[in-house]
Parts: structure tokens; C-alpha cells; sequence
């Protein structure tokens, strides 16, 4: 994965961003998370939650909270609409 300093300053996500660290998600969900204003590191957290990188924190898992949170459950309902 590239340096984050390489994609976009830590305060804005674009959607090209958006769409290189989610995949293939809709454009209604890319523009939802532009618009949340959330950070670089809380998407790459919530992909690293929506991946299972997760389990590598083991013991030390916390609950998510906050944007994290939120960006984990927009990509976990998109996962979801994937399936069906």
C-alpha cells in the first residue's frame, strides 16, 4: 500500500481515494463517505475492520467507535448488497 502522504493530506478523502482503498462500491456510498469528512487512517481502519486485518490486534482489540464505526457499517451494508 502506498504512503498515506502519497494519496491525499490526512483531513480530505476524494473519491478516487475513496474508491482505491473500498474497491468496487457505489457512488452513493463513495459520496456518503467524502461527505462524512472522515479522515484517511479512520477509512483505512474501517477497511482493515471490513477486511479481518482486525484479528491481528488479538487481545488488544477495542470496539470501534466514531467514524470508524460509521464507515464500517456503510462498507459492511454495501458487502451486503453485494451478496444478495
Amino acid at each position: 500500500m502506498p504512503d498515506r502522504a502519497e494519496i491525499v493530506p490526512e483531513s480530505e478523502l476524494d473519491p478516487e481515494t475513496v474508491r482505491r482503498l473500498c474497491g468496487e462500491i457505489t457512488d452513493g456510498a463513495v459520496s456518503a463517505i467524502v461527505a462524512s469528512r472522515a479522515s484517511l487512517a479512520d477509512l483505512e481502519a474501517a477497511v482493515a475492520w471490513v477486511d479481518g486485518a482486525s484479528d491481528a490486534m488479538g487481545e488488544a482489540r477495542r470496539p470501534i467507535v466514531g467514524a470508524v464505526a460509521m464507515l464500517y457499517d456503510l462498507l459492511m451494508a454495501e458487502r451486503s448488497d453485494d451478496e444478495r
